[in-house]
């Protein structure tokens, strides 16, 4: 999968919810897996029903 984006938030912003599993659930499903390691691999299990995450300035 290619996923290409462009965003109005530094790198830091982006990274955290990309690569912390809740972090990354809260964003786009119910429950998350992230390996990060050369060959690892995202896990996502959803769809997302109701859930509402807490607002992160930056």
């Amino acid at each position: 999968m290619l996923l290409t984006a462009e965003l109005a938030a530094t790198a830091e912003a982006v990274w955290s919810p990309l690569v912390e599993p809740r972090a990354l659930a809260c964003w786009c499903c119910d429950a998350a897996e992230v390996t990060l390691e050369p060959g690892g691999r995202y896990r996502l299990e959803g769809p997302r029903h109701g859930t509402t995450c807490p607002a992160r300035g930056g």
